[in-house]
């Protein structure tokens, strides 16, 4: 698994340098879709950090977390760089005992340095950061139509509830959906915007399950995204040494967050990445009960 997250991120870093640099892209897609590159570099990155933990080729998964992480801000995909902190976070709590307060602030002191060198050397990252902070600015002013990419989602969450509150078993179908849009447009709930996104598509995973799904799609969401992770947080309280659990940790709570504002599990390849990886951490997770040792 070392090994793979390393080539992985590795690969990733290679594809986001020629396609930006050589290519002359504005950002890296994998050849796909950017958002989507954007998720598994730094799904990539976070199971390095993981995997830190224990191991003896530290410098090797440093290695990785540098690739991934330069795949990450190249894809420009916030969705992807805003986990990164918050999933980091959660791994000092997680970790503070064992790591310490001076390491758990040396961390966040390197990280914070690190995400000033960024704003300041790296265009796309200035930029992408400039245009969030002028989004919250219009939401917060009340200007959600000015807000193109975080107005948006927010109106199309909007329109999901709405469909949600029509038929709460199961949802409306995208036909459905689409025409329901168009009502609350006519009442002023959204604005026109909304009718430009094809299906009503939500933008978030639990939106878009909470609209085309209905309470029956929220059960099945729960078992999918929420309960491997706290699986995986149960396990790693009980035996703090079962680098897997952490690692499953890390993982779920990185999908967790990437559906927050994308539905990022509905493309087939990422998904099936999703529940490979979830299977295999978890199949690693059961057997060793201690790092390297059967349980």
């Amino acid at each position: 698994m070392e090994w793979g997250a390393v080539i992985g991120a590795l690969g990733a870093a290679t594809i986001a340098i020629y396609q930006t640099q050589w290519q002359g892209g504005y950002k890296a897609d994998g050849f796909l879709f950017h958002i989507n590159f954007g998720y598994l570099s730094c799904s990539l990155l976070l199971v390095c950090v993981a995997l830190m933990h224990g191991s003896s080729r530290k410098i090797i998964l440093a290695l990785g977390v540098l690739a991934g992480l330069a795949a990450t801000l190249l894809s420009i995909s916030r969705g992807a760089i805003f986990v990164i902190p918050l999933v980091l976070a959660m791994l000092l709590v997680l970790n503070f005992s064992r790591i310490g307060a001076l390491r758990v602030t040396g961390a966040v002191i390197g990280f914070i340095v690190l995400a000033i060198i960024s704003y300041a050397t790296v265009p796309m990252v200035k930029e992408r950061m400039d245009f969030t902070v002028e989004e919250f600015s219009s939401i917060a002013e009340g200007n959600v139509e000015a807000a193109i990419s975080s107005g948006g989602r927010l109106q199309l969450w909007r329109a999901a509830t709405e469909a949600f509150k029509e038929r709460p078993s199961i949802g409306l179908t995208y036909d459905e959906r689409e025409a329901f849009n168009h009502e609350l447009v006519d009442n002023g709930v959204v604005t026109e915007w909304v009718l430009g996104v094809s299906r009503g598509h939500a933008h978030s995973q639990y939106f878009e399950t909470l609209a085309s799904g209905g309470v029956i799609g929220l059960f099945a969401l729960i078992g999918y995204l929420i309960i491997p992770g706290a699986y995986f947080l149960s396990r790693y309280v009980k035996d703090p040494e079962n680098t897997y659990a952490l690692v499953g940790v890390t993982f779920s709570a990185a999908f967790a967050l990437f559906c927050l504002t994308e539905v990022a599990l509905q493309h087939e390849m990422i998904a099936t990445y999703y529940a490979y990886m979830q299977v295999v951490i978890f199949v690693l997770a059961l057997v060793y009960g201690r790092q390297g040792n059967y349980s």
